[in-house]
């Protein structure tokens, strides 16, 4: 992947920059459970230095999940506490819910169209894009499809792009939106090394390019993967049980639990630990890194008082018009049954079409003259 280059980082909003830590404070969730309310986060609290790559290791239902969709302002349950301006977080899943159909910049005008601010010119939307994919190294494959239905047999949709290129295909699409913080979901979960080693090294761009601080959770990730990241964060039972360096977790895990062995993966030797945990000892282990933490000023951080918003990202003043999205998405829809044709993926090009033949149907049977 190429470096960035020329005038066109200037239209990247780094205002993050000024700032010194992202900032969540006691933040507690509860969720709905078989026997009733559950802490899904207990008190977490945590300042991460603004432009960093935060790594974030637990076992299944140790808090990950429900940390994220906090940040993000998508919740499910009773949230207290203090987290960071939710306006600017871009959450990214760990299946990029792209289209196969389309190609990479179809993809781009798609959501530039459609998300970027109304006062945004035609010339700087296409700068914004070259930007990207020169940034990231796609400019090769812009008139390539996505991809990714390895069933289908002799189409263009059968190899498209490899899951490293349509990852950072994903992260493009975000940054149309100049998010400062990006969550990603498990982002090399499923690749090989030679994979995640890039899509790392596009998380690496977020940082160094665009100032963005970056939290990335991981399932047992390679000793090369750590060496990768600025900082790591350990859940366990809905508790953060150490968040700083790497190089300092090691020493952390080994005053309460048995001695890494010489060839052992640390991320293996720190998860047998965090997996053997009970809800008290959790507790107990949260309490004792606390106790060691020096917080800095709140006037350096970016964070307020919790408040529920859905999708804050995409809920701009000025967002395109309700008329020039309807455009875009009719555009879209007619698009798509024009691609050249194959018998493999016929239902690909007929389903938009039908599914609105079927919605205005269903909606027409029910008019107010029938009961």
């Amino acid at each position: 992947m190429e470096g960035a280059g020329g005038n066109a980082l200037a239209t990247m909003d780094v205002s993050n920059l000024k700032l010194t830590h992202v900032t969540f404070k006691d933040v507690t969730l509860k969720q709905n459970g078989p026997v009733g309310l559950k802490d899904a986060l207990k008190g977490v609290s945590a300042q991460i230095p603004v432009g960093t790559l935060t790594g974030v290791l637990g076992p299944p239902g140790s808090g990950q999940a429900e940390l994220f969709s906090v940040l993000h302002g998508t919740e499910a349950g009773f949230c207290e506490g203090r987290v960071p301006v939710q306006d600017r977080v871009a959450f990214l899943s760990q299946n990029p819910n792209i289209l196969p159909s389309d190609t990479v910049d179809d993809i781009l005008w798609f959501y530039a169209n459609l998300r970027m601010p109304r006062e945004t010119t035609r010339e700087e939307k296409e700068q914004r894009i070259a930007f990207l994919l020169r940034t990231f190294g796609l400019s090769e494959d812009r008139d390539k499809y996505v991809g990714g239905m390895d069933w289908c047999v002799n189409c263009p949709l059968a190899g498209g792009l490899p899951g490293g290129k349509r990852r950072r295909v994903q992260i493009c699409l975000e940054l149309l939106m100049e998010p400062t913080v990006m969550i990603f979901e498990q982002p090399v979960t499923g690749m090989d090394e030679q994979g995640s080693l890039g899509v790392l090294k596009a998380l690496h761009l977020l940082r160094d390019v665009f100032g963005i601080t970056v939290f990335a959770s991981f399932h047992e990730p390679l000793v090369s993967h750590l060496n990768m990241l600025d900082n790591v964060m350990l859940m366990s039972q809905g508790s953060i049980i150490y968040n700083g360096v790497v190089d300092g977790m090691v020493k952390h895990v080994q005053t309460q639990f048995r001695t890494i062995e010489i060839y052992e993966n640390p991320s293996d030797y720190v998860l047998e630990w965090l997996g053997m945990m009970s809800p008290m000892k959790a507790s107990e282990a949260a309490l004792l890194w606390s106790q060691s933490l020096v917080l800095v000023s709140d006037a350096n951080t970016m964070a307020h008082n919790y408040k529920p918003r859905r999708d804050a990202l995409n809920k701009q003043a000025h967002s395109p018009w309700f008329v020039a999205k309807f455009i875009v998405l009719f555009n879209r829809a007619v698009r798509t049954t024009t691609y050249p044709w194959s018998k493999q993926f016929w239902w690909v090009r007929l389903n938009p079409p039908l599914s609105f033949g079927i919605i205005v149907a269903v909606l027409g049977s029910n008019g107010p003259g029938e009961v």
